[in-house]
């Protein structure tokens, strides 16, 4: 019941990305903040986009380590621990910010 806007990373190079019923590519060409107010949330691999997004104020869930891994700037998940409910996941804007503030 979730639908996703998938994005590549800009370098990487993919023959062919699979038909699925809920996913829509998005080209790498496209802004992605044109439309930022209608995304339910981001999910990432450890991006500086995941934190762009989350100064926008989007709940944003980061794989791997980053950056901002572990500094509350957005949910921390791994490939093991991934939520089962998306809508499950809770931004905390103050905590946010303090991080954005340091940096």
């Amino acid at each position: 019941g979730v639908s996703f806007i998938v994005r590549p990373h800009p370098r990487a190079r993919y023959e062919k990305l699979p038909d699925l019923p809920n996913v829509e590519y998005q080209d790498v060409s496209e802004d992605p903040y044109r439309n930022y107010q209608e995304y339910g949330g981001v999910i990432g691999i450890n991006s500086t986009m995941l934190l762009q997004f989350s100064i926008l104020g989007l709940p944003v869930i980061g794989i791997g380590e980053g950056v901002a891994s572990g500094t509350g700037a957005y949910f921390d998940a791994d490939w093991f621990s991934m939520p089962v409910d998306l809508g499950g996941i809770e931004y905390d804007a103050s905590v946010s910010a303090t991080f954005f503030d340091f940096l």
